[in-house]
């Protein structure tokens, strides 16, 4: 059996997420992460605020390991730019646009406990021209309010197309209406996400979200990416709604597994699947 997203190969129809700041819950950081869904053909899709520099995921992990950036469109269009054509050039092989964030939530977790980061980290991607000063910054109001832009449309999809052939995958989208429009403004695919809840009250379940899905996929034959719960998928495979011949991607942002010498967590996710 073989699969593909986006036009690569990959081994397992599961990945990561953007995740950023990981070196806070593991030294290896986002090298780590990489590294396991690598060995088992998954695909990493890389904050744009990770901890560890977008160059250096694919040289630290094994030749035909798939990544994607994630990005947040800044107020400082050359830093968006800047930031895609690193990418273009260090091998990535599509851009995540986060499309739910303009201005940053009201997270009470980080707000009570004015999250920062530990002295010695930094965030590398936003470094070169010191966007962000990284450790000892306070990560709600540096990033939420001097970087995002608030005047975001659908036109900067667009836009994003003048300067790079890589794929663009719009995360951040819970309807079919949005699902279409994403499509229709150039995105190769969408992701399916509510931000994990935090960036606005109320927002559907990626569950209740399966509208999109089906109506991206049978209408535009586009990847339709969700973020959802390991139970959730595996209930899935189990019940045979989900074919992976169809080449339909999906998305696990709890895959929880950090690169050591015995990666049981994975090995015991593709033995259940048994695809």
């Amino acid at each position: 059996m073989s699969l593909s997203l986006l036009g690569h190969p990959v081994g397992m129809p599961l990945g990561v997420s953007p995740v950023a700041f990981q070196k806070m819950a593991h030294p290896d950081g986002e090298i780590g992460t990489a590294r396991a869904l690598a060995s088992h053909g998954g695909v990493m899709i890389l904050s744009m605020l990770s901890t560890t520099a977008l160059e250096d995921l694919p040289n630290m992990t094994p030749p035909g390991s798939v990544h994607w950036l994630q990005i947040y469109i800044a107020k400082d269009r050359d830093i968006t730019k800047a930031l895609i054509h690193r990418a273009d050039i260090a091998g990535y092989k599509a851009i995540v646009v986060t499309a739910d964030s303009p201005v940053n939530g009201m997270w009470g977790v980080n707000m009570v406990h004015n999250l920062t980061l530990p002295p010695h980290l930094r965030l590398p991607n936003l470094q070169a021209k010191g966007e962000v000063e990284g450790a000892g910054s306070n990560l709600r109001s540096k990033v939420g309010f001097s970087l995002l832009d608030p005047t975001l449309t659908w036109k900067d999809i667009q836009w994003i197309q003048t300067f790079t052939a890589l794929p663009i995958v719009v995360k951040g989208v819970l309807t079919a209406e949005d699902a279409v429009l994403a499509v229709e403004h150039g995105a190769s695919g969408i992701l399916v996400s509510n931000h994990g809840g935090r960036q606005l009250d109320g927002v559907p379940a990626t569950k209740s979200a399966a509208e999109a899905h089906r109506m991206l996929s049978n209408t535009h034959g586009e990847a339709a990416i969700s973020e959802r719960t390991c139970r959730e998928w595996f209930q899935r495979f189990k019940n045979g709604d989900f074919d992976v011949e169809d080449q339909h991607g999906m998305w696990w942002d709890q895959l929880g597994v950090v690169y050591y010498e015995l990666l049981k967590p994975t090995e015991t996710i593709t033995g259940d699947l048994n695809y």
